[in-house]
C-alpha cells in the first residue's frame, strides 16, 4: 500500500491518516490492497483461495488448533501471495521500494539515526520473505530451521 502512495505522489501524512482508519480492519486492508493492485497492474491480485480463508476465519474467529499440515498449507499459500507481489513490486516499482527503505532507515522525516553497518530486519523481511530463492517453500524453510535446532515443534 506504501509503494502505491508513494508511486501515486500521496504526501505520507495524507498516507499514514488513510491507514490509520482503516488499521484495525482487516476487510477494508483488503479492499485498499486489490484496488491499488488494480490501479498499478490493471488487474486483480492473487488472493487466497476460499478454503484458505475459511481455514483462517475458522482459527481466528472460532479458535481451532489447526493440523500441522493445515498451518504449513496456509502458510505457504500466504508466502506465494507475498512472493507474487513482491515480484512485481521489484519490478515495477522499485523507486517507491527504495524510498520504503529509506524511510524504513532515517524515518519519514530523514532524520533518524541509524547504524549504516547493520541492515534492519524489518529490511530484509519486507522485501525477500524466508530466502533468496522463490523456489524455497516454508515446508523446507520449516524443516531447515528444525534441523539447525532454531525451534522444535509437537509432531500432530
Amino acid at each position: 500500500m506504501e509503494a502505491a502512495g508513494i508511486t501515486s505522489s500521496i504526501p505520507s501524512e495524507a498516507f499514514d491518516i488513510a491507514w490509520k482508519e482503516m488499521s484495525r480492519q482487516s476487510e477494508r486492508q483488503l479492499g485498499a490492497y486489490v484496488f491499488a493492485h488494480l490501479l498499478l497492474y490493471k488487474q486483480s491480485p492473487i488472493l487466497l483461495p476460499k478454503n484458505q480463508v475459511e481455514l483462517r476465519n475458522k482459527v481466528v474467529h472460532k479458535g481451532y488448533i489447526p493440523i500441522n499440515s493445515e498451518a504449513v498449507s496456509f502458510g505457504q499459500a500466504v508466502l506465494n501471495i507475498i512472493q507474487n507481489g513482491l515480484t512485481k513490486l521489484e519490478a515495477t516499482q522499485r523507486e517507491a521500494l527504495n524510498e520504503l527503505m529509506r524511510q524504513t532507515l532515517c524515518g519519514k522525516d530523514g532524520k533518524k539515526e541509524f547504524d549504516k553497518t547493520v541492515i534492519p530486519q524489518s529490511i530484509l523481511s519486507r522485501l525477500n520473505p524466508i530466502s533468496e530463492s522463490s523456489e524455497t517453500t516454508l515446508d523446507a524453510y520449516l524443516s531447515n530451521l528444525r534441523e539447525n535446532r532454531f525451534f522444535t515443534r509437537s509432531e500432530n
